[in-house]
């Protein structure tokens, strides 16, 4: 029990190290840049997470999925996966290529951070799954923290010694996961690793049509998860976009909590429905996912409390509306955790081509009732569009899974 509980802080406090250190460089950042900037700086952002859809085909998540399945070796898994990152990375480039020849992006070094931010990131997400797969808490905090702790350092000083501005919230960012990846590479002994790599079509093409059947829900996902920022520049503007962006980034905590707990979870509610059990699924995960949700909402009315009551005494007075806007983003982060719960149970089924159907029906409803509400009511109606939608989502979501829920099937492979 000791054990358990002493992993599970590792997990959840690794997985909320940067977030928090993003978090903790608020004040600084909120007092540095401008809100055109901070504007900037949260597009380029979204962007970045937008693009790691298709990093690696979208096949990140394979490995943890496959190898709770029989006969499913890790290292051939890992091979595997660099294979195809290293294969994705051609297409991404030669648009990034494309788009600056073009002028479709007006700054090719904003194209490129862009670019290797989202490749690094994936990379890491990769690395961390792997660790989480071989039980091993302490290095996965490890591994995050020193990550957390570089980029703030980088950061830090790259804008208060030579004023590098937005730039320096840039270069650090990409800087912590350069660092920890080299490290984590090099120590895996680079010509072992080398071996790995296999661009065999057996190999590839079962990791790939997985990621592909996922391709349009993550993309769609990562779409509208950043959709009420786009759509708040275009008809409002950058400074407004800033306001929204602060607000989102003081729920950061709340984000993180859920984030970690989901973390924490997943691969015990993965490990319980491969079990050879006939029992309604349902019952076999009801309890984990009552636990986990019951821990978010409580974490979650905390951490707002905490928030609200201390934020505006660190937070740059010219970002003071951004507090106005947390309630309605801590309701909406909620009901995303426990949507993603749903998610699971959806790539269990390996219902990925209905989850993108899904999904794209999620978007187009959250576009118009985001579109709708910002018109009217600003960037008040934002946070509330963000809210409603995700309920709704919820609702259709369990809609199309009921029989399986309630079924007897069993999803041991």
């Amino acid at each position: 029990m000791n054990k358990n509980i002493t992993s599970v802080s590792l997990y959840v406090s690794g997985s909320a190290a940067q977030g928090l250190v993003s978090f903790a460089l608020l004040p600084f950042l909120s007092s540095e840049l401008s809100l055109e900037e901070f504007a900037l700086l949260s597009l380029i952002t979204s962007i970045s997470v937008i693009l790691q859809a298709f990093v690696a085909f979208n096949s990140v998540s394979f490995p943890m999925i496959a190898y709770h399945e029989k006969n499913q070796e890790l290292t051939k898994l890992a091979g595997n996966f660099h294979s195809i990152f290293l294969v994705s990375m051609l297409p991404i480039a030669v648009a990034i290529l494309f788009f600056d020849l073009f002028n479709i992006i007006a700054f090719f070094n904003i194209g490129l951070f862009i670019l290797v931010h989202a490749s690094f990131s994936i990379l890491m997400i990769f690395r961390l799954s792997m660790l989480q797969i071989n039980e091993k808490p302490l290095p996965y905090f490890i591994c995050q923290a020193v990550t957390a702790l570089t980029s703030l350092c980088l950061t830090y000083f790259l804008i208060s010694n030579l004023s590098l501005g937005l730039d320096g919230r840039l270069i650090g960012m990409v800087g912590g996961l350069f660092f920890v990846l080299a490290l984590m590479y090099l120590c895996d002994r680079p010509g072992i690793f080398i071996k790995k790599i296999s661009f065999k079509a057996s190999d590839l093409i079962p990791t790939i049509k997985y990621g592909l059947s996922f391709l349009m829900y993550k993309l769609v996902k990562q779409t509208r998860g950043h959709l009420d920022k786009f759509i708040t520049v275009f008809l409002i503007g950058m400074a407004d976009l800033a306001i929204l962006a602060m607000a989102i980034s003081v729920s950061i905590p709340i984000q993180l909590i859920n984030t970690a707990i989901e973390k924490t979870f997943t691969p015990k509610i993965l490990k319980i429905m491969a079990e050879r059990d006939s029992s309604p699924v349902i019952f076999k995960i009801g309890p984990q996912v009552l636990l986990m949700t019951c821990i978010s909402a409580a974490m979650s009315i905390l951490s707002y409390f905490v928030i609200m009551k201390l934020g505006p005494i660190f937070i740059d007075e010219k970002f003071t509306g951004a507090f106005d806007l947390v309630f309605w983003l801590a309701l909406g982060l909620f009901i995303l955790s426990i949507n993603s719960n749903v998610m699971t149970f959806y790539a269990k089924l390996r219902k990925g081509y209905l989850l993108s159907k899904l999904a794209v029906v999620h978007l187009i409803n959250h576009f118009l009732i985001s579109v709708s509400l910002v018109y009217f009511f600003g960037i008040l109606g934002a946070v509330v569009g963000y809210c409603l939608s995700y309920s709704i989502s919820l609702f259709i979501n369990l809609y199309f899974i009921r029989t399986d829920m309630f079924g007897s099937k069993n999803y041991a492979k």
